[in-house]
C-alpha cells in the first residue's frame, strides 16, 4: 500500500519529535542555561546540523500548521491539472528517505516560473 504525501509528512515529523523526546530522556535534569541539542543526521553521511529541541517543536509545529491549512482549503491530494506545491515543498525536506515518492518532487523551472 502506497502512503500519501500527508501520511508521508505526519510520519516524518512525528519521527522528528521522537528523537528529541528520547534525547531528553537522556538528559532528565539539565542545569539551569544548558540548552538541549538534537544533531539532525538523517541521511547518515555526518553531514549535520544542531538544533535546539524547542526549535524543531516550533518547525513540527509550523509544517503541521502549514498541512492542516492545505488540507483545509484544498483537501488531501491535489488536482493533477493543477497541482497546489505545498505539500510537495514540505516533503522536499525528507527527499533521501528511503518512502518518499519521487513523483511528489516539484519541477522547480515551473515553480519558479508561475
Amino acid at each position: 500500500m502506497t502512503m500519501s504525501i500527508v501520511e508521508f509528512l505526519e510520519a516524518r515529523l512525528a519521527e522528528d519529535l521522537a528523537v528529541i523526546d528520547e534525547a531528553h530522556k537522556a538528559d532528565e535534569k539539565p542545569e539551569p542555561g544548558d540548552y538541549a541539542l538534537y544533531v539532525y543526521d538523517d541521511d547518515y553521511l555526518h553531514n549535520t546540523i544542531v538544533v535546539t529541541a524547542p526549535r524543531v517543536r516550533q518547525d513540527v509545529e509550523m509544517c503541521r500548521r502549514l498541512i492542516a491549512a492545505h488540507i483545509g482549503y484544498y483537501g488531501a491530494g491535489d488536482d493533477e491539472y493543477w497541482p497546489i506545491p505545498t505539500l510537495s515543498i514540505l516533503a522536499a525536506r525528507y527527499s533521501t528517505h528511503p518512502d518518499y515518492d519521487p513523483s511528489w518532487a516539484l519541477d522547480t523551472a515551473e515553480a519558479v516560473n508561475e
